[in-house]
Protein backbone atom coordinates (compact mmCIF):
# COMPACT_ATOMS: atom_id res chain seq x y z
CA UNK A 1 0.00 0.00 0.00
CA UNK A 2 2.50 2.50 0.75
CA UNK A 3 4.48 2.34 -2.79
CA UNK A 4 1.09 2.48 -4.24
CA UNK A 5 0.91 5.80 -2.05
CA UNK A 6 4.04 6.95 -3.02
CA UNK A 7 3.50 6.75 -6.82
CA UNK A 8 0.29 8.13 -6.62
CA UNK A 9 1.71 11.83 -5.19
CA UNK A 10 4.80 11.22 -7.61
CA UNK A 11 7.14 10.79 -4.69
CA UNK A 12 10.90 8.93 -5.53
CA UNK A 13 11.22 5.88 -3.78
CA UNK A 14 13.98 3.41 -3.65
CA UNK A 15 14.34 -0.15 -3.35
CA UNK A 16 17.30 -2.42 -4.23
CA UNK A 17 17.62 -6.32 -3.92
CA UNK A 18 19.91 -7.69 -0.68
CA UNK A 19 19.95 -3.84 0.39
CA UNK A 20 18.09 -3.00 3.52
CA UNK A 21 16.39 0.76 3.72
CA UNK A 22 19.23 1.81 5.90
CA UNK A 23 21.79 1.27 3.80
CA UNK A 24 19.68 2.94 0.74
CA UNK A 25 19.00 5.79 3.26
CA UNK A 26 22.49 6.24 4.76
CA UNK A 27 24.20 6.33 0.64
CA UNK A 28 21.64 8.46 -0.28
CA UNK A 29 22.31 11.18 2.75
CA UNK A 30 25.92 10.99 2.24
CA UNK A 31 25.58 11.95 -1.25
CA UNK A 32 23.35 14.80 -0.23
CA UNK A 33 26.08 16.13 2.54
CA UNK A 34 28.39 15.91 0.08
CA UNK A 35 27.01 18.38 -2.41
CA UNK A 36 25.90 20.41 0.29
CA UNK A 37 21.84 19.84 0.94
CA UNK A 38 19.92 20.60 3.97
CA UNK A 39 19.01 16.55 4.52
CA UNK A 40 16.17 15.40 6.96
CA UNK A 41 15.84 12.04 8.25
CA UNK A 42 12.58 11.08 10.21
CA UNK A 43 12.74 7.67 11.51
CA UNK A 44 12.24 5.37 14.36
CA UNK A 45 15.44 3.58 14.03
CA UNK A 46 18.31 5.19 16.59
CA UNK A 47 20.84 3.26 14.47
CA UNK A 48 20.89 6.22 11.61
CA UNK A 49 21.90 8.93 14.21
CA UNK A 50 25.31 8.13 13.42
CA UNK A 51 24.22 9.96 9.98
CA UNK A 52 24.21 13.25 11.79
CA UNK A 53 26.24 15.76 10.46
CA UNK A 54 26.16 19.74 10.16
CA UNK A 55 23.50 19.09 7.01
CA UNK A 56 21.62 15.75 8.07
CA UNK A 57 19.77 16.10 10.98
CA UNK A 58 17.98 12.54 12.09
CA UNK A 59 14.24 13.78 13.50
CA UNK A 60 13.86 10.71 16.03
CA UNK A 61 10.51 9.58 16.89
CA UNK A 62 9.91 8.35 20.70
CA UNK A 63 6.47 8.53 20.82
CA UNK A 64 4.19 9.01 16.95
CA UNK A 65 5.16 12.11 15.94
CA UNK A 66 4.65 14.59 18.72
CA UNK A 67 7.98 13.81 20.77
CA UNK A 68 10.44 13.83 18.12
CA UNK A 69 14.21 14.50 19.32
CA UNK A 70 16.52 16.71 16.78
CA UNK A 71 20.05 14.63 16.64
CA UNK A 72 22.42 17.17 15.10
CA UNK A 73 26.44 16.67 16.04
CA UNK A 74 26.04 19.09 19.32
CA UNK A 75 23.01 17.55 20.09
CA UNK A 76 24.79 13.81 19.90
CA UNK A 77 27.66 15.50 21.92
CA UNK A 78 25.62 16.93 24.66
CA UNK A 79 23.52 13.47 24.91
CA UNK A 80 26.38 11.51 25.26
CA UNK A 81 29.19 13.04 26.49
CA UNK A 82 31.08 14.78 23.46
CA UNK A 83 30.50 11.22 21.55
CA UNK A 84 30.60 12.04 17.40
CA UNK A 85 27.92 10.82 15.68
CA UNK A 86 30.60 8.32 13.86
CA UNK A 87 31.14 6.91 17.66
CA UNK A 88 27.63 6.18 18.35
CA UNK A 89 27.66 2.63 16.65
CA UNK A 90 31.27 2.23 18.52
CA UNK A 91 29.31 2.82 22.00
CA UNK A 92 26.39 0.42 20.94
CA UNK A 93 28.38 -2.31 19.84
CA UNK A 94 30.57 -1.70 23.45
CA UNK A 95 27.26 -1.39 25.31
CA UNK A 96 24.91 -3.80 23.40
CA UNK A 97 22.00 -2.53 22.19
CA UNK A 98 18.69 -4.30 22.61
CA UNK A 99 16.73 -2.81 19.77
CA UNK A 100 19.16 -5.05 17.26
Amino acid sequence: YIRQLLDAYHIKRYELDNYEADDIIGTLSKEADKAGFQTIIITGDRDLTQLATDNVTIYYTKKGVTDVDHYTPDFIAEKYNGLTPNQIIDMKGLMGDTSD
